[in-house]
């Protein structure tokens, strides 16, 4: 979902589909004269009107409210928070084409599928001493006493808690792909 907002009213583009789990997608918007384009991996999803211009938002706030600007969340905890990783974010002046977006599709001939080396996860065997690394690089060791959260902040998303200092985890030594 896109939504932008001024002055209380909003308007919104959706697509009802959820995004695949263990890949990534590229999502993009353009915004052109009246019209709103969603599109997902390089294929536009939703089309609507969207008159509320980003140059807007960026104006002096005479509003008496704050201004809020949020990625992969909504406004307030009414909507689930995004449950992924957001990789690069890009804005533009002047809407893009259709086919600048396709350009920025990854090529789909890969030439091997590489080498994982750190899978860190929450929901990972998370015990004393240890976090399972399901990568091929070798466990973390644990020092002090990071914590185990099942719902975080009450997200719904599973979590561990560092401090850097005396809660942390140590990798084992790099490889030469990784070094430099």
């Amino acid at each position: 979902t896109f939504s932008i907002a001024n002055s209380g009213a909003a308007q919104t583009l959706s697509w009802s589909n959820a995004l695949p789990i263990g890949g990534w997608t590229h999502v993009a918007i353009t915004l052109d004269g009246a019209t709103g384009t969603l599109y997902v991996n390089g294929v536009p999803v939703a089309t609507g009107a969207i008159t509320i211009r980003p140059d807007q938002l960026l104006a002096a706030n005479t509003a008496t409210g704050l201004q809020h600007n949020y990625l992969a969340r909504g406004v307030g905890t009414a909507l689930p928070f995004f449950r992924g990783a957001v990789d690069d974010v890009q804005f533009y002046a002047a809407p893009l084409a259709p086919s600048a977006i396709v350009a920025m599709q990854p090529a789909t001939n890969f030439v091997g599928p590489g080498t994982l080396y750190v899978d860190l996860r929450a929901t990972n065997s998370f015990g004393p001493g240890v976090w399972v690394n399901l990568g091929t690089l070798g466990n973390f060791s644990l020092v002090g006493g990071p914590t185990y959260a099942a719902n975080a902040a009450s997200t719904g998303v599973p979590a561990i808690s560092f401090n850097g200092t005396t809660a942390a985890a140590n990798g084992p030594n790099s490889v030469a792909d990784l070094d430099g």
